[in-house]
């Protein structure tokens, strides 16, 4: 798979969600059915927890995520779900978990960065484009640590900032 070394422009990427939020694009529809189910999305997120990313990002409290209608902070083994499932859960129904730069106490406000459901996408599309390599042990479901962290990154940071 050859890198494609072009960037996609705010209006191409507005225009990538809003096909993709409305599913009138088979790509699109096709990505969401295939790539961004609950297995990849929870996936993910334990990779990058267990080790992907905890070098340079921590998961904040639950009381500074953003919640949709229905969901709230829960408390620790109240529901049985693990927290790597509920955070998959609450992203995929709307939510966004927030992270901070473990290595940046002196501003702490301008290295905070929420994951949702349209940052998981835009990771997607940047991960395709940016490192093919990675992309492709996601896709083989071939990843390790570092494939989740650079999936990360591409989300939170939209690039390689780190590692």
């Amino acid at each position: 798979m050859s890198e494609i070394k072009s960037k996609l422009t705010d209006k191409q990427r507005d225009n990538i969600m809003a096909a993709f939020k409305s599913n009138e694009s088979t790509i699109m529809d096709t990505l969401m059915t295939v790539f961004m189910d609950m297995d990849m999305v929870e996936y993910n997120i334990i990779t990058a927890l267990y080790g992907g990313i905890n070098y340079w990002a921590g998961l904040d409290e639950q009381e500074k995520w953003k919640y949709p209608e229905g969901h709230e902070p829960r408390k620790k083994g109240e529901d049985g779900e693990t927290q790597d499932v509920y955070i998959a859960r609450l992203i995929l129904e709307g939510g966004a978990v927030k992270f901070f730069d473990i290595n940046d106490e002196e501003n702490e406000e301008a290295n905070e960065w929420f994951l949702d459901l349209n940052k998981m996408v835009m990771g997607f599309i940047l991960m395709m484009q940016k490192s093919p390599s990675h992309f492709a042990d996601l896709l083989a479901e071939n990843g390790d640590a570092t494939t989740s962290d650079v999936y990360i990154q591409y989300c939170l940071l939209g690039d390689i900032v780190y590692g």
